[in-house]
This record gives structure tokens, sequence and C-alpha cells, in this order.
């Protein structure tokens, strides 16, 4: 019988079973990923960055989560905030270069060290989609990949996001108009 997600994090808790962590780990890792990436529009670095931050939480974390809601729920609002700080932190990064360019009399260059491949690429949609993506919020992006890629509900997406269920219909109404939108634009462009 395969252990319940609740079950492999009461072992951690109570036995500090490190093999149970990585069960959950094999468990989620994938769709964690595919997550991470949409809702950093396919920026790898950011994706990574937030992926570290996730899985440091979640490890010094899971001892003291009690099984009230679903694991799921639990890792993906770990998720959304941890893909909101990496994006904060670039946003500064990139902000404190333009102005340290600017006091050395430097031009900025926009250009980005080059990632190598990675897994993360398997996980990305197609060229025009990831475009008209990253046009949306990063909540846009990601309500809409967990209610459709990962099927989850408006209570566990209420629940994610903190907000009530009636808000959060609203929101992936208008993320999936605007999504249409842009991909209607990207065919016509």
């Amino acid at each position: 019988m395969i252990p319940s997600d609740a079950g492999l994090a009461a072992r951690f808790r109570d036995a500090n079973d490190r093999g149970a962590f990585e069960a959950l780990l094999v468990r989620h890792l994938a769709s964690l990923r595919r997550f991470l990436a949409v809702t950093a529009a396919g920026d790898l670095q950011i994706a990574a960055d937030a992926e570290q931050r996730v899985l440091f939480r979640l490890y010094s974390r899971l001892a003291s989560w009690r099984a009230k809601g679903s694991f799921t729920t639990h890792l993906f609002t770990l998720a959304r905030k941890a893909s909101l700080e990496a994006f904060r932190q670039q946003h500064r990064r990139d902000l404190w270069k333009k102005t340290w360019n600017r006091w050395k009399g430097k031009v900025s260059s926009p250009v980005r060290p080059t990632i190598p491949p990675s897994p993360w690429n398997l996980a990305l949609p197609g060229r025009s989609l990831r475009r008209a993506l990253s046009k949306l919020s990063e909540a846009g992006r990601g309500m809409l990949y967990l209610a459709e890629a990962e099927r989850c509900d408006t209570v566990t997406l209420a629940t994610i996001y903190g907000l009530s269920e009636d808000e959060v219909h609203l929101q992936l109404k208008n993320a999936l108009s605007r999504l249409q939108a842009l991909l209607k634009e990207e065919r016509y462009a």
C-alpha cells in the first residue's frame, strides 16, 4: 500500500525519517517545478531560486505541519510565496545594477547569462504560449496552471491564494479571457 502524504509527513516529523521526506519530494517535485516554471514566465533562474526556497522551507517546516489541509495545498502555498520573493529579489538586483552602472557611467546590459539545459525546459510550453503567459500577472499564471494542469478546485485555490472562492472564480475567468486575447494577438501578429 502506498503511504499518504500525511503519513509520510508524520513519519518525517515523528521519526525524523529522511526517506519519507524524499518520498514526498519524488511524488510532488515534477508538479512543483512545472508550477514554478509557469509562474516565473519561463525565467529559469527565478524558477530555480524559488525551488530552492520552497525545498528549504518545506524541509524546515514539515515537522510542524499538521495535516489540517492537503499537502499539495501547503506545498503550492509555499511555492507561490517563494516565487513572489524570487521575483522581488531579482527586481531589486536589476534595479541595483542599473543604479550602479549609471553611477559608474556605464550602460546597463540587459543580457542575462545563459543557463545550461536542464529538466526545467521540459516543463515549459510552446513559445507563443510562453510569451502570452509572461504577459499575465504571477497570480493569473499560477491560478491557471493549478486549475488546468494540476486540477485544483476553487476551494484549494482559495486556500493557496488567501482569497474567497468567488474572487478565485473571477480571477480565473479574467486570466483565461486575457490569455485567450493574448494568444489571438500572437496568432495574428
